[in-house]
């Protein structure tokens, strides 16, 4: 029996089999014990009256808090740190053999690729409603799934046990009402977010950055209707937001629409093609007049009714959001006509196929093109790598990764392009203020030409993600993001640090650098444990990034498994019949956001002058040749 007992410690030790960590606190407690987060290093938390078990299995921890980590886990934690795995991604020696080897590439993005799948979970755990594991987290595509699980109720303080005290109970649920005691989303705003003074990105990104990061966005929101706005009754009820069925990964539905009835709607029933309209010889999305098949009141469609009286009618497109802004219309215009421009291509390579073969497979490579984009220039651009991001899904055969994914909450609350909007823009010789751009009509568009008012687009800086940055004229956005993350009981901003295997923070003046800032956030929260999540992205000092890091860690996670777990990538999806042949497969291995543009400008980006202040990685003053992706930057 001995012998027995010492086996089980050593591959308790070695491997942490089938540990599960079970504890109670010698005090008793009138709220639940999870409110604490005891349990590191993903650890789940299981109450029973006012103790609480630590589940520790597969983290590669064990002990009374998961604390301890097993000599395998141990190894690998100081063999390959953070820092110690990140260094070719950091120095431009290195860096430029790697990029240049084929063969070491590929073994590097193939690492790359796996580090943040790993990260970012394929089978969620948790939805909205709820603050554990359900069956619907996995079945249920009409609640969002979240990172982690939402604040137990019954806490003492709004963030668990740090933070404001509440005031009152809810005697109905049981929920103690935390967040009413936060600092007022209006003083958030003012005091944490709201600019002062427009600040520029300083490795001059330019607004098309801005504009594809939420055209890409799109797609993950879809709400519906809202019963309960992300308020959890408890008792009886399925609280959270109701959508329509989310897209497992990237599925372009931006473009061509989240139901069968937009999609339909949105066809010409013509060699595949999308219907659009003619104007100034150039191919437009058709507005709602020209479409009186669609319904106009479906939750999906399309626009809501934002231009003013006598201006450009409302456009018809996959999204509501699309027409609202001519910014965001000129990057939609783009896509949709790419789709009818690889319908030609299509066409003449097949041309005994019929209008529905020809539309199915162009919208296959019009998704291709979007998740090879997305990777190879947005994400490169994001990250600021110095090893070239390449998508290259086929690295990922015989590995254990996962083709299923399922969109976070939080993923949603990243809205980067906030605060980088600047509050003029000048477009051709005419000044507009951004309050006016973001609820117009797009005759802006026509008014100085398509090819115009992409220039405008490219050569615009952009801001800086950061504090202090958010324009006023986009104040209710950013009030609702705050808001959001409170109705959902979302967990702190050190916690999702910890999610992401990144060092908490320990005082308010580390995360800032800025002593009377330090001072008035402690004045508000109190405890750095008690700090929401939205207002921590903002607040974090830059790194080397776009975005602050842990922005980058959440954002960069997400979206590259987002891409990598679409079926597109698949063994038996990627290869050329999947995109009518050799022809498009080509379309799609080539796609790169210069060519996405240029290929459908009247002026083949001729009148571009595409090379501004060049891209700087790290300060340089002028960048090595072999980097080109000068579309972002301004």
């Amino acid at each position: 029996m001995p012998a027995v007992l010492v086996l089980a410690a050593i591959l308790k030790l070695a491997f942490g089999i089938c540990i599960v960590a079970s504890t109670s606190f010698p005090a008793v407690r009138d709220y639940d014990p999870c409110c604490a987060f005891p349990c590191q290093n993903g650890g789940v938390c299981l109450a029973s009256g006012s103790s609480f078990q630590c589940d520790c299995t597969g983290t590669g921890y064990f002990g009374r808090t998961c604390h301890r980590a097993t000599w395998y886990q141990w190894f690998q934690y100081n063999l390959c740190r953070k820092d110690a795995c990140t260094w070719l991604i950091k120095y431009s020696p290195v860096s430029n053999v790697v990029n240049k080897v084929d063969r070491l590439h590929n073994r590097v993005m193939k690492s790359i690729y796996l580090e943040h799948s790993a990260l970012a979970v394929s089978f969620p755990l948790y939805t909205s409603p709820w603050d554990y594991t359900t069956l619907d987290a996995y079945f249920n595509h009409s609640h969002y799934t979240i990172a982690l699980p939402p604040i137990p109720r019954n806490c003492p303080k709004a963030m668990g046990v740090t933070g404001p005290s509440p005031n009152s109970v809810d005697r109905k649920s049981g929920d103690v009402a935390g967040p009413v005691t936060l600092p007022s989303i209006d003083e958030v705003f003012e005091l944490l977010l709201e600019h002062r003074e427009f600040i520029p990105d300083p490795r001059h990104t330019n607004l098309l950055f801005a504009m594809y990061a939420q055209h890409f966005g799109l797609q993950f929101l879809q709400t519906i209707t809202s019963s309960a706005h992300g308020v959890r009754d408890r008792q009886c009820s399925q609280g959270g937001p109701k959508l329509g069925i989310l897209p497992a990964s990237v599925d372009a539905s931006q473009v061509y629409g989240k139901d069968e009835e937009t999609r339909l709607g949105r066809r010409s029933g013509k060699c595949g093609k999308l219907k659009t309209v003619i104007i100034q010889d150039e191919e437009f999305p058709p507005s709602l007049e020209d479409l009186p098949e669609l319904d106009t009141n479906h939750p999906q469609v399309l626009m809501t009714q934002t231009g003013s009286e006598g201006g450009d009618p409302e456009r018809a497109m996959g999204h509501r959001v699309l027409s609202m802004s001519p910014l965001l219309f000129v990057v939609a215009t783009v896509w949709t006509r790419e789709h009818n421009r690889v319908c030609s291509i299509l066409h003449k390579e097949h041309p005994s196929w019929d209008d529905e073969r020809l539309y199915q497979t162009a919208r296959l490579v019009v998704t291709g093109e979007m998740l090879k984009v997305t990777l190879e220039d947005f994400m490169q651009h994001l990250t600021q790598y110095r090893v070239d991001l390449k998508y290259r899904p086929e690295l990922l055969r015989g590995t254990s990764h996962q083709y299923g994914y399922r969109v976070f909450q939080e993923f949603n609350l990243l809205h980067l392009w906030l605060t980088m909007l600047p509050d003029q823009i000048k477009v051709v010789h005419k000044t507009y203020n951004m309050a006016d751009l973001l609820n117009s009509n797009n005759r802006i568009v026509l008014e100085h030409t398509f090819d115009g008012f992409v220039e405008t687009l490219v050569h615009t800086n952009a801001g800086k993600p950061k504090h202090r940055n958010h324009g006023k004229a986009l104040g209710n956005i950013g009030k609702a993001v705050i808001n959001r993350a409170r109705q959902l009981h979302l967990q702190s901003f050190n916690n999702y640090r910890r999610k992401f295997r990144l060092v908490p923070y320990t005082s308010f003046q580390e995360l800032v650098g800025e002593p009377a800032l330090a001072k008035k956030l402690e004045e508000i929260y109190m405890d750095i444990e008690a700090l929401e999540l939205y207002p921590g992205l903002l607040l974090e000092k830059a790194g080397k990034a776009i975005v602050p890091p842990t922005m980058l860690a959440l954002s960069s996670h997400w979206i590259v498994t987002a891409i990598l777990s679409n079926p597109i990538g698949s063994p038996h999806w990627w290869k050329p019949s999947t995109f009518g042949g050799e022809v498009g497969m080509s379309i799609v291995k080539k796609a790169t956001l210069e060519r996405l543009f240029c290929q459908n400008m009247k002026s083949q980006c001729r009148s571009l002058e595409l090379v501004g202040p060049p891209l700087v990685y790290y300060a340089p003053s002028t960048p090595p040749r072999w980097i080109s992706r000068r579309y972002w930057i301004r």
